[in-house]
């Protein structure tokens, strides 16, 4: 899929978790120390290969030949999980997010799912109105075993 600003959306497969791994690695690594702690830095090349085994597909998003954004997504019941979508920062901005998300949307109808969820950290509000802007709508505060206080929200996108 080709969206705004040259960037277009594919696939992703074994060849690619490497650059996903960096990818991941440097987007989550820029958010700094949060408690508790993000567990997309835990993330290894093993660890992001084995989604692929699973029921996991990957999407990339490439701009002037070069990898700028992925995102996992899981089936689940009647909804499609995005997981660990990042987005490269010279390429924020570019409507990364909003391409990988139109795919995801397609992706879902293609396996028969109603909706996309995710999940976002309540100390990213810029993820959240990256989110919103892009048709999700918070459903659910939550948090992280041993915590308090609200530590992330559920979003989600019903799709029409």
């Amino acid at each position: 899929m080709s969206g705004a600003g040259g960037v277009s959306v594919r696939r992703g497969g074994p060849d690619d978790v490497a650059t996903v791994h960096a990818l991941v690695s440097g987007a989550f690594g820029e958010v700094g120390p949060v408690e508790p702690p993000l567990s997309a830095l835990r993330e290894t090349v093993d660890s992001l290969a084995a989604r692929l085994e699973g029921r996991e597909f990957l999407l990339i998003a490439e701009a002037d030949g070069a990898v700028v954004g992925c995102a996992f997504c899981a089936p689940q019941d009647d909804a499609v999980y995005l997981g660990r979508v990042a987005v490269h920062a010279s390429a924020r901005g570019r409507g990364v997010c909003r391409a990988l998300v139109g795919e995801a949307e397609a992706l879902a109808r293609e396996v028969a799912r109603a909706r996309l969820t995710l999940k976002v950290r309540a100390s990213m509000p810029q993820n959240i109105d990256v989110f919103r802007r892009l048709g999700f709508t918070i459903t659910a505060e939550a948090r992280h075993e041993g915590y308090d206080r609200t530590t992330y929200y559920v979003l989600e996108k019903p799709l029409g």
